[in-house]
């Protein structure tokens, strides 16, 4: 009767410990990609609609969607430790050493990470502070029409979480700067780190 008791509970810490485990890479951005040209300040500069490129970050993606002739976005690894900003982070947020900075000059561009591992659903989490602009994070499946779930920044200047559920597959996940219908006001800069993303 022990043994049995101890196997259920060794099966029940396991099954408690894969549900809980971040399906996202490197999300706390601490692992850099050394194959761009500069890891801790990359420009994208697209010339073509929908446009795809690596950041500084390993396994982190910047997209700029629907960019125009002068649009641009740079994504910059900075250590918060290091910033002259009031970055401060908060008590039990997680966020801490290397953070992703997101300055972009059009809507709906910032930075993805797919495939994420199969699911059922998701639950969903990060910490941002906005300096300007508003951003989102959302998921979908590859292949839907826009993003499936998402939640937006509500505040500037200060750390916040963004957090949602969402019970359906996925297999992407975006973050990025809140597309607005008054082209003098896209885009967005801001700064994130432990983005979370666990299994229903």
């Amino acid at each position: 009767m022990k043994k049995n008791l101890t196997t259920l509970l060794l099966i029940t810490t396991i099954q408690f410990a894969l549900k809980a485990q971040n399906l996202i890479v490197n999300s706390g951005f601490e692992t850099r990609y050394t194959l761009v040209a500069n890891p801790t300040g990359y420009c994208h500069t697209p010339g073509t609609t929908n446009w795809a490129d690596s950041t500084g970050a390993d396994k982190w993606y910047a997209w700029i969607n629907n960019p125009t002739h002068n649009s641009c976005m740079i994504t910059e690894l900075v250590n918060i430790k290091n910033t002259c900003c009031q970055l401060a982070s908060v008590a039990n947020s997680g966020v801490q050493g290397n953070i992703m900075h997101i300055t972009s000059t059009i809507g709906h561009s910032g930075i993805a990470q797919n495939p994420l591992p199969l699911n059922k659903g998701v639950k969903v989490s990060c910490w941002v502070y906005v300096v300007r602009g508003g951003m989102t994070i959302g998921v979908l499946q590859n292949g839907a029409i826009g993003i499936e779930k998402s939640v937006a920044s509500t505040t500037t200047c200060k750390w916040e979480q963004l957090s949602f559920t969402y019970d359906k597959p996925v297999n992407n996940l975006t973050i990025y700067s809140k597309w607005s219908a008054t082209a003098g006001t896209d885009g967005a800069e801001f700064y994130i780190d432990n983005v979370i993303v666990e299994k229903l």
